[in-house]
């Protein structure tokens, strides 16, 4: 119920805080670890500096969405996702990686596989032109690995 009640209010805030997206994704993880109750692990590191930045609303959802369907469901003995987030050279740095099998292919084959991706894509491309990157990689663990860098920014933007 959290869950559907931070997603109506969402849009009186399109930028929250990372600590309010955080909230919100907590719910979500919650619901998931009733899924996979002894598959599912899940770790947080949110450096002190980063958690009053402002993101996009419910950016982080469909990130660890992603990462539960294709890295965690299905292995039989399930796996880790890692949310870390830390400020980095003005930027807000937000790495989202799972323990599963990782990406295969170019970065456009991963972008046309489901629409969760592509969509954060484009919000990101409007609220950020040409000053965000977000890139799939392979974590050290051979994961797949999402790196999300934004303008950091603690006050909204000036409407004008």
């Amino acid at each position: 119920s959290d869950l559907l009640r931070g997603s109506m209010k969402g849009s009186d805030a399109p930028e929250p805080t990372l600590t309010a997206e955080l909230d919100m994704l907590m719910n979500y993880v919650e619901i998931v670890r009733m899924r996979f109750p002894d598959r599912l692990r899940f770790e947080l590191d949110v450096r002190p500096d980063a958690s009053e930045a402002l993101v996009p609303g419910f950016f982080l959802q469909p990130l660890v969405e992603n990462a539960v369907r294709h890295g965690i469901a299905p292995k039989v003995d399930g796996g880790t996702v890692r949310v870390r987030a830390f400020k980095e050279q003005g930027a807000l740095v937000v790495r989202v990686s799972d323990t599963g099998p990782g990406f295969s292919g170019e970065r456009d084959d991963i972008l046309r596989r489901g629409s969760g991706l592509s969509n954060l894509l484009k919000r990101l491309e409007l609220l950020y032109p040409d000053e965000f990157r977000m890139d799939f990689l392979r974590d050290d663990g051979g994961g797949a690995l999402v790196a999300v860098e934004i303008p950091f920014r603690i006050e909204p933007r000036d409407p004008r």
